[in-house]
């Protein structure tokens, strides 16, 4: 995966980038039409409080207009680094494109290695 960026654990605090409005990506928020877009962010490692949402998720919703999910479990603690694939939801299809991901679970966080979402 060529959107690893080296770091030697992601657990580790300044080896991530911090995910934004962690508060509007649940399935029961709209789309506010304000360019919350996942295909805005830069390749790399982020954590977040919360974990990735892990079922299929309608469209406008999360903030966005094209949710991404992930298609999988998380990881244990001492699975480290586990590769999982997300899903973008699309009008006909709930994983419409698929995209490879890496989790890790750190102690207070999960971090997530996301690639470019285009």
């Amino acid at each position: 995966m060529n959107y690893m960026y080296n770091v030697s654990d992601p657990c580790i605090d300044g080896n991530t980038f911090v995910l934004q409005s962690k508060e509007r990506r649940t399935p029961n928020c709209p789309y506010l039409n304000d360019n919350l877009c996942d295909a805005y962010i830069s390749d790399g490692w982020y954590k977040s409080q919360e974990p990735m949402l892990k079922t299929c998720t309608r469209l406008n919703t999360c903030g966005t207009v094209f949710p991404v999910w992930m298609n999988g479990t998380d990881p244990t603690s001492q699975e480290g680094v586990v590769t999982r694939n997300a899903c973008l939801s699309g009008p006909t299809n709930c994983c419409q494109k698929t995209y490879q991901i890496k989790v890790k679970s750190c102690d207070t966080f999960k971090a997530y290695c996301l690639p470019h979402f285009r």
